[in-house]
């Protein structure tokens, strides 16, 4: 329910990024997290400026905490990583205990995956950020590029991924995900065998002179490699 809530809640932080003013880079709006609990119910999280500085410290992405005192709101319009009509606020009142003993079964992340032959329907798509997977095929070098509507440059790497229809789509990963990524890895163990990932958190773009489609992977972004899923 919306409001003011003192409940406790267990939840694993799987997604953890800050947000800042496109006009202004070193102004940070908000943080956001994506919690899960051990159920797999997910729910959207942000934390404006003053409440971050104290809590940034209390909680790490992966981690699982208990949590208690926040307020429970209306999802936002645009821009949902999970599909969940609430999202929670956490502010200066909110208390963070790290949960040590973690049960084995609990999920480390949560996905709502688009077939790559439906992502033209996904074009500036602002409701919902898009979670893919496939078969890495390629791993470009890391280049430095100035994104739309930035004011200086920024690095990015594109990885090509394919599904089991052979549909293909690159996602550009920008800023400091493209130095994060394991492309070395990457390439050493996909001479063995496969490699599958899943990319959450992308934005489906289309390129004006050639009509391409591809996802921009920026700060909400995040991958798994290999991972334990169907």
């Amino acid at each position: 329910m919306t409001g003011d809530c003192m409940d406790r809640i267990c939840v694993r932080a799987s997604g953890f990024w800050e947000f800042y003013d496109l006009n202004e880079e070193t102004k940070l709006l908000h943080a956001d997290i994506v919690l899960i609990d051990e159920e797999g119910n997910s729910i959207h999280v942000q934390i404006y400026p003053k409440a971050y500085q104290r809590l940034k410290t209390l909680i790490k992405e992966g981690g699982v905490y208990n949590l208690a005192c926040f307020w429970v709101k209306k999802s936002n319009d645009k821009y949902r990583p999970v599909s969940n009509d609430n999202m929670i606020n956490l502010s200066t009142w909110t208390t963070i205990e790290e949960v040590v003993e973690v049960p084995p079964a609990f999920p480390m992340f949560t996905y709502s995956l688009t077939p790559i032959e439906q992502l033209p329907s996904r074009v500036d798509y602002a409701k919902y950020f898009t979670d893919v997977i496939g078969i890495v095929t390629s791993i470009s070098n890391i280049m430095s590029l100035r994104a739309s509507g930035r004011q200086s440059d920024s690095l990015k790497r594109v990885v090509t991924i394919q599904d089991a229809s052979n549909a293909s789509v690159d996602v550009a990963l920008w800023g400091e995900h493209a130095s994060l990524f394991p492309a070395e890895q990457l390439q050493k163990d996909g001479e063995t065998c496969p490699q599958i990932i899943i990319f959450v958190g992308t934005l489906v773009k289309k390129y004006a002179t050639s009509g391409t489609i591809s996802l921009a992977g920026n700060a909400p972004c995040r991958w798994y490699i290999n991972p334990d899923a169907p």
